[in-house]
């Protein structure tokens, strides 16, 4: 009987894996200013920049420091900040840097390593009395 040859081995490949995803950002607890200067934003928005009082009011925000970071939620509306970023950083007269996000901002650090997870997601409230 004759041998048989064994294949050569190749050498083996690396498999290439997805990166992992960032986490998801979580809400520090908002300071009355903070709140308070959000509010004043919308009412200037309401008067002063036609269109975006909904983007605003649908929106979660952080202020960090020197920047406001704006959680749109939905593309359109993110798409609707973007164009009035320059305005909305005249109300502020430079003392905040705006970003956009058309991230959702988880506000417990728990759900938001769930919505991780699970590839993404929007915290809904249930009523109860339903």
């Amino acid at each position: 009987m004759a041998k048989i040859p064994k294949p050569k081995s190749e050498p083996k490949k690396e498999i290439a894996t997805k990166p992992e995803p960032e986490p998801a950002p979580v809400a520090p607890e908002p300071s009355a200013s903070d709140a308070e200067l959000w509010n004043s934003l919308i009412l200037f928005a309401e008067k002063n920049i036609p269109g975006i009082k909904r983007s605003l009011t649908e929106s979660d925000y952080v202020f960090d420091g020197d920047k406001l970071t704006i959680y749109a939620k939905k593309k359109f509306y993110k798409t609707q900040l973007d164009k009035k970023v320059p305005m909305i950083a005249e109300f502020f007269k430079g003392k905040y840097t705006i970003l956009v996000s058309a991230e959702t901002l988880n506000k417990d650090s728990e759900m938001a390593a769930i919505a991780e997870w699970m590839g993404g997601g929007e915290e809904v409230q249930i009523d109860a009395d339903e």
